[in-house]
């Protein structure tokens, strides 16, 4: 991996921590759970953060915190914050997930790395 692609991939990483504690935020303050999984969990054991690499977050929720959190984003988010899901956008394709963004970005689909999304801050 160049230094190039780890200057993008730390950049990618960064705005994803701002977009986690928006997510954190909300959920302490309406007491849902959730917890990390993949390589987000991998990445805060072994590495103590993110994989290097890694240019993603996850996180799961028990169902019925999921809907709430859906429920109560609607009117509790940041303005420049939106969901992404099967009911907002047709770039969600499942059901059981949603993604939660920053408006102010954008993510382009390009093969960089391993990842076929690429975040370009406008």
């Amino acid at each position: 991996m160049s230094n190039e692609d780890m200057t993008l991939t730390r950049r990618i990483q960064l705005k994803e921590l701002e977009i986690l504690k928006v997510f954190q935020d909300i959920c302490r303050r309406h007491g849902l759970r959730y917890f990390a999984i993949g390589g987000t969990c991998l990445g805060a054991v072994r590495h103590k953060g993110f994989i290097p690499w890694d240019d993603d977050i996850d996180v799961a929720m028990p169902y019925e915190d999921y809907l709430e959190f859906q429920r109560i984003a609607e009117t509790d988010l940041p303005d420049n914050y939106g969901i992404l899901s099967p009911h907002t956008s047709k770039h969600c394709l499942f059901d059981y997930y949603i993604k939660l963004h920053d408006k102010t970005t954008s993510l382009m689909p390009v093969k960089l790395l391993e990842s076929n999304l690429l975040l370009r801050t406008q």
